[in-house]
């Protein structure tokens, strides 16, 4: 397994840029840690530096969300497609319990 090796200095020096108090442990070996204004501390993660990756977690999720939704839509169509597919007849004479059954799909669909 390959271990990335990141510029300590470097994330301390952004940190510091972006107004992020930060305390390395053990330079060169440590963690760096943010300290919070209660004094209390915390190690730094991607989203101290990078908040925008939160934004862009958040759009992955949601994205994921709608890919669901959209699946689950094309699943009711297809049921509703299937079971709206009667022979040529006048709709006066389709059972009622189809029109039904197809209607109830239908606003299933639609929640």
């Amino acid at each position: 397994m390959i271990v990335p090796k990141f510029d300590r200095d470097r994330i301390i020096q952004g940190a510091k840029e972006l107004g992020i108090e930060v305390r390395e442990v053990a330079p060169g070996e440590g963690g760096v840690f943010i300290q919070e204004k209660d004094g209390s501390e915390r190690e730094l993660t991607t989203f101290d530096l990078f908040p925008e990756a939160k934004e862009i977690a958040d759009l992955r999720c949601a994205l994921a969300g709608l890919i669901a939704e959209n699946e689950r839509l094309k699943k009711a169509l297809k049921l509703i497609e299937s079971k709206s597919e009667i022979p040529e007849e006048s709709v006066d004479l389709v059972p009622i319990t189809e029109l039904y059954e197809i209607n109830l799909h239908a606003k299933e669909a639609l929640r």
